[in-house]
């Protein structure tokens, strides 16, 4: 039995509200633009961009705004493609490093305006911006201070009882913020200057994430011809042969072959087999040997699965010369959400003697690439700036500037980027058999373990619902919560302890950007599709 709630009281910079209530928060004074809702644009290609405005000075200096966002979500879903006229330039890591907040948001205002993204100042913190988005999906006509109404287009319903159906209120929504991407980038060549960062795709595919690292000029690892696909359509200009690694040792030959006629030119193995496959198929390919490394201090251990045993490398070296193969370069992955630096260093000192040995079989060895497991939360034990301290003399004492270093880090840049809010839709009180009294509740909330919760098993992670209104009690009940689905599998949280909860209340999850979108389902028919994207930077 734990604890497993929290109610930061710090965050909250107000007097508690009800929810019923529109805040009086500082979000208040600037534009909310309206959520983009995946279903209702595919079926209804003219639904219309609607914001609440503001009179506030000081914000609107720097609101970014745009009538496009809705129509192109409906290309991101219909086409997973993008107008290319915006958001195609690219910014170079050196101009990255030299510009300030200001002209930084001048850079990003064709993405902001792309996404029909929100600017919202820095000291806005996670609760009150909950809150907010909230308040305006349950109200979407309700004053926000010294905001006005929304104006809908004729073909939006004008009552509030049919805005309020059409908008679905109680659905759930995720929150995503392009500035988290921005900052954890711009945090990375900070710290990591030599290592260019590959984005793994697979942990969060979302063209927001895509789009925000391709035009700030970073990198993908993609594992399949249609995460390269998607790349291709979501970032104009990107070069193939240097900017996409596929990072899947063992490939499908029909992705070989797209990736191929696509242009990619790094790929990695792990086999003698996939060598074979690569010289019938693709012999002009830069190949990439991943190895096996120590991932039992790692959330996701992947070498179970993948990577060359070391004490087999010299064979799939000699095999890879026979062949007549381009072995560039060494890789490997720690696993996901490594907990100790030392695994990095170690992995980093066996990829440098098999980096050698290929050398001296006559290799132009001149690519390291380091893998993921780069923790993504602020609050994560050991911090990324630990994890990178650790490694970089490291890096930079075993391999010299003529090495390029990539890393393919995929939690690190999805996972403070989205927040998830759902509703409490529905309780059950169990009645203690001793006492007569109330002694569990049983709560279900509309997301869930088919959908973005998929991260409990695929992820291992440990759910935390966060409050979003101070608790009426500070008695605690025995909790249960489950998922919207018919399974009794569907439960996110089990025997916890929190305060009473009523129907109608919402709870958020912040840190939700990994692995939790990208392998949810629509099973039962429930899916979350609403967003709002948000540059808070």
């Amino acid at each position: 039995m734990t604890n497993a709630w929290t109610y930061n009281e710090t965050e909250n910079t107000t007097s508690a509200t009800n929810t019923n209530t529109p805040p009086n928060l500082k979000i208040s004074k600037i534009t909310i633009s309206n959520q983009i809702d995946e279903n209702s644009l595919i079926n209804s290609p003219n639904t219309p961009t609607s914001t609440i405005s503001s009179s506030s000075t000081e914000s609107n200096n720097f609101l970014l705004k745009s009538q496009n966002g809705a129509e192109a979500t409906k290309n991101i879903q219909e086409n997973n493609s993008f107008p290319s006229p915006s958001c195609s330039k690219r910014i170079t890591i050196p101009n990255l490093n030299s510009l300030s907040r200001k002209e930084l948001l001048s850079e990003f205002q064709s993405l902001v305006n792309y996404f029909n993204a929100t600017s919202i100042p820095t000291d806005i913190d996670n609760i009150q911006l909950v809150r907010d988005y909230i308040n305006y999906a349950v109200t979407p006509t309700a004053d926000f201070s010294a905001a006005s109404s929304p104006s809908f287009s004729t073909e939006t319903p004008s009552t509030p009882q049919e805005i309020d159906e059409s908008r679905a209120a109680e659905d759930p929504f995720y929150i995503i913020d392009l500035g988290a991407i921005v900052k954890k980038y711009l945090e990375w060549i900070n710290y990591l200057p030599r290592v260019k960062p590959f984005y793994a795709v697979k942990c969060n595919p979302s063209p927001a994430i895509i789009k925000t690292i391709g035009l700030l000029g970073g990198s993908f690892d993609c594992a399949s011809k249609g995460e390269i696909a998607t790349v291709q359509n979501l970032v104009p200009g990107i070069d193939m042969a240097n900017e996409i690694i596929f990072a899947n040792p063992c490939k499908q030959l029909v992705d070989m072959r797209s990736a191929k006629k696509s242009g990619v030119r790094m790929t990695t193995f792990d086999n003698e087999d996939e060598l074979i496959k690569i010289k019938n198929n693709w012999p002009d390919a830069e190949i990439v040997m991943r190895i096996i490394t120590d991932d039992s201090h790692s959330i996701c251990k992947f070498s179970t699965k993948f990577g060359v045993p070391l004490n087999s490398c010299s064979y799939l070296i000699n095999r890879a010369k026979e062949l007549d193969l381009n072995l560039i370069g060494i890789s490997f992955h720690v696993g996901s959400g490594c907990m100790d630096p030392n695994s990095f260093i170690k992995a980093i000192e066996s990829a440098h003697k098999v980096f050698e040995e290929a050398k001296s079989k006559g290799f132009n060895m001149r690519l390291l690439d380091i893998g993921g497991g780069f923790p993504g939360s602020e609050t994560a034990n050991p911090s990324f700036k630990s994890v990178a301290d650790a490694i970089r003399p490291v890096l930079d004492k075993l391999f010299n500037e003529d090495v390029t270093i990539i890393a393919e880090p995929g939690r690190y840049f999805a996972c403070a980027s989205h927040i998830l809010c759902c509703n409490v839709y529905a309780r059950r009180s169990i009645i203690s058999d001793e006492t007569r009294q109330t002694g569990e509740f049983l709560y279900y909330i509309n997301d869930g373990v088919y959908g973005s919760f998929n991260c409990i098993i695929f992820d291992h992670s440990v759910i935390t619902p966060k409050l979003v209104n101070p608790p009426k009690s500070n008695e605690e009940h025995l909790s249960t919560l489950f998922g919207p689905t018919c399974d009794s599998m569907d439960c996110i949280c089990k025997n916890i302890k929190m305060p009473e909860l009523n129907v109608g209340d919402w709870l958020y999850f912040d840190d939700f950007g990994a692995y939790t979108l990208a392998a949810g389902s629509a099973f039962n028919g429930f899916k979350t599709t609403k967003q709002y994207y948000i540059m808070r930077f």
